[in-house]
């Protein structure tokens, strides 16, 4: 927790110095709504398009613009990333990501997939290990007024070998609110309730002969509270820093919850392309953590040699970015 205290200090620090640049400059602007409501338009001589003029549509409510765009409004990114080690022990990583941003009228939807690949070969002992994730969201949203949207999606972790998760799937729908919309600094919160069911990799932990014994932990489900944050500060034309927050609460045992932190820098290189670095926070307390944490516990009491299970994973990656 104070890794998540300390980047949300330090998030905090950065708006409280930076806002004044984004308002000073910027709320000009904003302060003739009509002006700013008119302007950019689309055209509407064709019944598709990627939106152009409008800037980064997929992130603003819809109801920002007037007229609102009448032809389907298409947004299209990718990413990828790999690192790889060589030597004794031989690593090779892939992450990749795909989102689609549809929108018609006061409607959009938004799907995002993404994948991670992480293998690891150990030369001395002959022992390779695997790591696998894959992330699949759905999301909808319709625009309310020009600072609210009703929002409702599906987050669906397919595998997470990381976390032990065979399969998560959360349904939830609620409200998102735009906190501050300037042309240099947007931030955005939402408040949902939802529904969690997990399925957790207990053959991960008696597949090993070490704890052959481990009880096997049941599928858990529960109604959640699932809390959203985003901020998209635009340092100048070819720097933006992104960051994202998300925070679930399991009502069944309260004890129970998760929260993921990512920080991002993008750097634009052409009109369609930029370079990439992220940093990644994800912790998930939950029902097979804690009964995994309790078996090793009196294991290591009774005096045997066991290890540890970790409740928070990082991730700091680079790559390139595609955007169209």
């Amino acid at each position: 927790m104070k890794i998540f205290s300390g980047s949300v200090v330090l998030l905090i620090v950065l708006t409280l110095l930076f806002a004044p640049t984004a308002f000073g400059a910027d709320a000009p602007k904003a302060k003739n709504t009509e002006t700013a409501k008119k302007t950019p338009t689309v055209s509407d001589d064709s019944w598709i398009s990627n939106g152009e003029e409008l800037g980064n549509w997929w992130v603003k409510n819809p109801k920002k613009y007037d007229p609102v765009p009448r032809p389907l409004l298409y947004h299209i990114e990718g990413s990828y990333s790999y690192s790889e080690l060589g030597g004794n022990i031989e690593v090779k990583n892939h992450k990749g990501e795909l989102e689609l941003a549809l929108r018609k009228d006061l409607f959009t939807s938004i799907t995002n997939y993404a994948i991670s690949r992480s293998d690891t070969d150990i030369t001395l002992s002959g022992v390779s290990t695997s790591v696998e994730s894959d992330y699949f969201r759905q999301k909808f949203r319709y625009g309310l007024t020009d600072w609210m949207e009703a929002g409702a999606g599906v987050i669906w972790n397919i595998t997470d070998t990381a976390k032990y998760l065979e399969n998560r799937l959360i349904y939830y729908g609620g409200v998102r609110f735009t906190v501050l919309d300037f042309p240099s600094l947007m931030i955005k919160m939402g408040g949902y309730y939802g529904f969690s069911d997990t399925e957790f990799m207990n053959d991960k932990i008696t597949g090993m002969r070490k704890y052959a014994d481990f009880q096997p932990v049941d599928d858990y489900d529960s109604d959640a509270l699932y809390f959203g944050q985003m901020l998209k500060w635009k340092i100048s034309k070819t720097v933006t820093f992104s960051e994202n927050a998300d925070y679930m609460l399991l009502l069944k045992d309260t004890e129970y919850y998760s929260w993921m932190l990512k920080l991002a820098l993008n750097f634009r290189l052409t009109k369609h392309s930029s370079f990439f670095a992220s940093y990644i926070i994800n912790y998930d307390n939950n029902p097979f953590v804690e009964a995994v944490q309790d078996y090793l516990d009196g294991r290591r009491a009774a005096g045997d040699n066991v290890g540890d299970m970790e409740t928070t994973d990082t991730v700091l990656a680079v790559g390139v970015k595609f955007s169209f």
